[in-house]
C-alpha cells in the first residue's frame, strides 16, 4: 500500500502548509504558542519523511499526536474558537484512524528489515 503512504504525505503537506499560512494571519498568538505549533509542524514533516523513506516512526507519530492532543485540549479549555478547534479535532482523529493502516502498509514495503 505505498499509495496510502503517498496520500498521507500529500495530505500532511497540505495541512501543514495551511496551518503555516493561517499562522501568518492570526494575531494574538504568543511566542511560546507559535513555537509549539511550528515545532509540531516540523515533527509532522519529519514523521512524514520517515514514512516516505520506508521507516516506521510509530513512536514519533504517537508523540506528535499526543502533543497535538494536549494542545487541542488546552485550546478547548481556553475556549478557543470552534473554527480552530473543530478542524484540529478532525485532523487529530483522522491521523489516529490512518496510523494503523500506515503501520500495516510499511510492513509490506521492501527493505524495512534493514532499517
Amino acid at each position: 500500500m505505498p499509495g496510502l503512504v503517498n496520500t498521507y504525505a500529500l495530505l500532511q503537506l497540505l495541512v501543514t502548509t495551511g496551518v503555516g499560512t493561517a499562522l501568518l494571519f492570526v494575531s494574538g498568538l504568543t511566542w511560546p504558542v507559535t513555537a509549539a505549533i511550528v515545532g509540531l509542524m516540523l515533527l509532522a514533516m519529519v514523521c512524514t519523511g520517515y514514512w516516505l523513506d520506508g521507516r516506521r516512526p510509530l513512536g514519533l507519530e504517537l508523540l506528535r499526536l499526543g502533543l497535538s492532543g494536549v494542545m487541542l485540549a488546552t485550546a478547548w479549555q481556553l475556549s478557543v474558537s470552534a473554527w480552530v478547534t473543530l478542524p484540529l479535532t478532525l485532523y487529530l482523529v483522522a491521523n489516529l484512524l490512518v496510523l494503523p493502516g500506515l503501520a500495516q502498509a510499511s510492513l509490506r514495503l521492501p527493505g524495512l528489515a534493514t532499517r
